[in-house]
């Protein structure tokens, strides 16, 4: 039996594979969501209540492997859209299901017309070219703007008013750029508390640092340990792996590189239970290298920066002792892929913490002062901001652990979302800034017609309404919670609707040219 389906064959199990996730999320859509249980049988977990697109798109799977291969694709390419603006993962699926079951209409039926990837892409620019002329920017510091911010939260979050407030009040205390933590609380409701936070444009060394369900790597109150040196001895890491095993503290390796027998040799020390740790390489080359570390240092209350060219150089990693302030600690750190999140409660700073970072900021303010070139200035400024960032922890409530986590995928979307709007304004929401934009299109067909009124007409059905073109003015005019007439415009974070779109596009464009898939499946050894 061949592995190989071309033609017909592979677009079909690309369709079937679109149409098993569509059947699967579009039902999530809009105020009159439903939720979708997923079975843990596999997992050896109790089954989950979810109505989080992205969860429930990575527990699809088909017994077809062609099928499965288009399902891992797609499920990729909607990660991405994820990663890229936090949601509209949904409003994707929905959309590159419309729109590759238009194509297909219009090619059956239309004469026999072709349609292609670049004309679907040339429309692509102008529909967002449009809503992005559309979208209205968010000021925290007007009254009237905040509460618009907390409408983008509020429907973010299923349309829950209580988490939308406290949401929005959370980002006009740490402004838009303000980190963002999230624990399980001790309540059955959920709250919030500020920080100070700094964040570094550096991730984890490698992804089996990573230690939970949203592969982050999460400590806290670690051991942290500072070297601007490339570590490749894994000798060189055992005095600081053994002061944090004595400790029972995890520890984390902040280094200029790691790489070899030292990399895969921590990476079995964590894995095999030994010691929780992890190695960030971080932000190197160019003006700023120093800084982040000399800024970082400060930040987790260390003395030293280890930068050691030989064993016996009294500067190296492999020196460093407990009690003689070669490690730092911060009250919890949060590592990604590309991000690193350092967090401090104002409990945890002691006077002279306070007065290291308040001499560090005095010096950088001065130095912003003196200087006269634009691009020194520049920098000295953005170390400042960075040290004076603020972070929020919000407490996660609930009663069982099934709510406890359904609540924080609401939560993560209303964040995400909020931030989106702040970064790159708001848009008419449930899915009509998307029938609007076909006003952007010139003599525009049945096509993009059902394509873009797609998302608007899911979360009508959802709220159970069949859709009507003769009704559509009435519809439009209608809120889908409650039947009656909408009393204010709902909102979605631009990038949202943008992102959406353009994922599902691409979705559509993997479609349309694939003419064959070599399915490989895992080979048994006897």
């Amino acid at each position: 039996m061949t592995n190989v389906v071309k033609g017909d064959d592979a677009k079909a199990a690309m369709l079937a594979g679109i149409t098993a996730l569509s059947d699967a999320i579009s039902g999530t859509l809009g105020p009159c969501a439903k939720t979708v249980i997923v079975s843990g049988v596999m997992e050896g977990r109790p089954p989950r209540i979810l109505n989080d697109g992205v969860s429930i798109v990575n527990a699809v799977k088909s017994n077809d492997p062609a099928i499965q291969t288009a399902i891992e694709l797609f499920r990729q390419v909607s990660n991405e859209a994820q990663q890229a603006s936090g949601d509209g993962t949904t409003t994707a699926t929905v959309l590159a299901k419309s729109m590759i079951d238009a194509v297909n209409r219009k090619q059956s039926y239309d004469n026999g017309v072709t349609i292609t990837v670049k004309e679907i892409q040339q429309d692509l620019n102008e529909i967002v070219s449009h809503i992005r002329n559309q979208s209205s920017e968010i000021h925290l510091d007007e009254e009237h703007d905040f509460g618009t911010l907390c409408d983008v939260a509020t429907i973010a979050a299923n349309n829950d008013e209580d988490l939308g407030v406290m949401i929005g009040e959370m980002f006009l205390e740490i402004g838009e750029d303000g980190m963002v933590n999230m624990k399980v609380g001790s309540t059955d409701s959920c709250s919030w508390s500020k920080e100070s936070g700094f964040n570094i444009p550096a991730g984890f060394a490698s992804p089996m640092f990573a230690n939970t369900p949203q592969k982050e790597c999460v400590f806290d109150n670690p051991l942290i340990i500072l070297a601007d040196e490339v570590i490749e001895d894994f000798d060189k890491m055992t005095p600081a792996l053994e002061v944090a095993v004595e400790n029972g503290r995890a520890i984390v390796f902040m280094v200029n590189d790691i790489k070899g027998i030292a990399l895969s040799n921590l990476i079995a020390n964590k894995l095999g239970g030994i010691v929780n740790a992890c190695a960030i390489r971080m932000p190197k080359g160019g003006y700023d290298s120093e800084g982040w570390f000399s800024d970082t240092k400060v930040f987790c209350g260390s003395d030293y920066v280890f930068r050691g060219f030989g064993d016996d150089d009294p500067m190296s990693i492999k020196n460093a002792k407990a009690g003689e302030g070669h490690f730092g600690t911060v009250d919890r750190i949060i590592v990604k892929e590309n991000t690193t999140h350092l967090i401090m409660s104002d409990e945890s700073k002691d006077n002279s913490y306070r007065m290291r970072m308040g001499e560090l900021l005095l010096g950088l303010g001065a130095q912003a002062e003196s200087t006269t070139h634009p691009f020194d200035k520049e920098k000295l400024l953005a170390r400042i901001n960075r040290l004076n960032g603020t972070a929020a922890t919000i407490y996660i409530g609930g009663v069982t652990e099934l709510e406890i986590r359904e609540t924080r995928e609401r939560v993560d979307d209303a964040v995400n979302a909020t931030r989106l709007a702040l970064k790159g304004g708001y848009v008419e929401g449930g899915g009509m800034a998307l029938v609007w934009a076909l006003r952007s299109l010139q003599g525009f067909d049945n096509l993009w017609m059902s394509v873009l009124t797609a998302p608007y007409r899911q979360i009508m059905s959802n709220a159970g309404y069949v859709w009507a073109v003769e009704d559509y003015k009435k519809y439009m005019m209608l809120d889908a919670l409650t039947g009656e007439e909408a009393e204010r415009l709902i909102i979605d974070p631009t990038e949202v609707v943008i992102n959406s779109l353009k994922s599902a596009v691409s979705i559509v464009s993997l479609i349309m040219n694939t003419d064959t898939m070599v399915i490989v499946e895992k080979m048994v050894v006897e």
